[in-house]
């Protein structure tokens, strides 16, 4: 079976395994961002949160 957080090894160095299973369950709401909130929202899922 393969590591889910493979992807997120640069991150899982300053984190720890921890932090990246903290990360993956958090909700994170962009709000009043004007045009930056629609590149911010596709750029979440590379910084790891959950939803």
């Amino acid at each position: 079976m393969t590591d889910p957080f493979a992807w997120l090894s640069r991150t899982e160095l300053i984190t720890g395994r921890a932090g990246l299973e903290k990360l993956a369950r958090k909700h994170v709401l962009v709000v009043g961002l004007g045009g930056v909130a629609p590149s911010q929202r596709n750029l979440s899922p590379d910084l790891g949160w959950g939803r």
